[in-house]
């Protein structure tokens, strides 16, 4: 497609296709997908009856995920702060999925990609991620113990 000026030349195309970055190419869907889980877990919460964490069931220890689905399902329903109570990490990263989810689509839209951490800076955020995950396992073991 041209632009139809006329210049003798080939013409640049008025629209020049987005290349999405490659890991945010999946946050769009991902943000639906965790949408369409939400509506669905909000629909059929009276009907579920969840299974106990199989690692706390043979351990006595909570995982990591402890506590998400119940998360999840308040957070479908309405109740951010039970669920960040629930389980802290599972709450944020909802809510960081949905904002990737959103961050992808302005990208999209806007054709141009958005600033990303340089790459000496990878170690910083998975030693804070890996820190942030420690944290939540820390709060969930101090929970379960009789803490709050």
């Amino acid at each position: 497609m041209t632009t139809g000026l006329g210049h003798g030349q080939a013409d640049a195309p008025l629209f020049a296709p987005s290349r999405p970055a490659p890991g945010w190419r999946w946050a769009p869907p991902l943000a639906a997908t965790l949408g369409i889980g939400a509506a669905a877990l909000r629909l059929l919460s009276p009907y579920l009856t969840l299974p106990p964490c199989l690692f706390r069931t043979l351990t006595g220890w909570p995982c990591l995920t402890c506590g998400g689905t119940r998360c999840l399902l308040a957070l479908a329903s309405g109740r951010p702060a039970e669920a960040f109570w629930l389980n802290p990490l599972v709450t944020i990263g909802a809510f960081a999925l949905m904002a990737a989810g959103l961050l992808g689509i302005v990208e999209r839209a806007g054709g141009q990609p958005l600033p990303r951490p340089a790459p000496r800076h990878r170690r910083l955020l998975l030693a804070v991620a890996l820190a942030l995950a420690l944290a939540n396992w820390g709060y969930l073991v101090w929970v379960t113990r009789g803490g709050a």
